[in-house]
């Protein structure tokens, strides 16, 4: 049965459970910019996480609970950040025009699109180490539609879209990722699309 889960007048947007079902991330402007909220898994008892300012997005939980990773568009401290879901702590892993962060299986790497240099980008949670970088095709449409990631549960293997400017057509590509090895032999292309989803990309998940 479909019900509603959030009732503001605000927009609300890019919704995701923590790993435990037990809370509901999201984005909403309710209170004037885009900010990351959380809420029991029905939707009551919603909260303002994020203190950003400007833009906050893209809401993911690592498995344990700890920390919720999202994306700042604020030009003064731009980048993928964690915070505790209490709302303290928050720090941020990586610095840049840089959107759509997915946490990996184990939670310990982060991927998230590049958008300053056309790629999708794999860094440690923990410090910020670069694992990998994978290049994407460039087109002269905003790079913020192409490269969103998800991770295939227990494994390291990264799926992503991605354009392909020849057929004009958006692809899901897989490839494995290893820390320190260059893994690009392992990619391959899943699905072709159709000429139309030129948009935002498909949204998926992996069960």
């Amino acid at each position: 049965a479909v019900r509603r889960l959030t009732h503001d007048s605000g927009d609300d947007w890019d919704p995701a459970y923590t790993r435990d079902g037990k809370q509901l991330l999201w984005s909403s402007n309710r209170g004037g910019n885009y900010e990351i909220w959380v809420a029991a898994s029905d939707g009551s008892g919603a909260r303002k996480l994020t203190a950003d300012g400007v833009d906050a997005e893209n809401p993911t939980a690592t498995p344990d609970g700890r920390w919720v990773v999202y994306a700042s568009a604020n030009p003064a401290q731009n980048g993928i950040w964690k915070i505790h879901p209490d709302g303290t702590d928050a720090q941020r892993v990586a610095a840049g025009t840089l959107s759509v962060p997915e946490l990996s299986s184990d939670g310990r790497w982060v991927s998230f699109v590049d958008n300053d240099h056309g790629r999708v980008r794999v860094v440690a949670l923990d410090d910020g180490a670069v694992i990998a970088e994978l290049n994407l095709t460039l087109t002269a449409m905003n790079l913020f539609q192409f490269g969103r990631s998800r991770w295939v549960p227990g494994t390291s293997t990264l799926v992503w879209s991605e354009y392909d400017a020849q057929a004009a057509v958006m692809t899901l590509v897989a490839q494995e990722i290893v820390a320190g090895r260059d893994t690009s032999a392992s990619r391959r292309t899943l699905v072709v699309g159709t000429s139309d989803l030129t948009h935002y990309g498909p949204s998926y998940r992996f069960t």
